[in-house]
């Protein structure tokens, strides 16, 4: 997983855990999450 492109909005990085994290308008590599309503 690539998150040098990715904007995590009020996401908590601490020890990088992002089980909980919201990734808002993020596509990723497999095109897994696309969330543009996350809000």
């Amino acid at each position: 997983m690539n998150l040098v492109d990715a904007y995590l909005e009020n996401a908590s990085l601490i020890n990088t855990n992002l089980t909980k994290a919201k990734l808002c308008n993020t596509t990723l590599q497999d095109e897994a999450i696309n969330n543009q309503n996350c809000r």
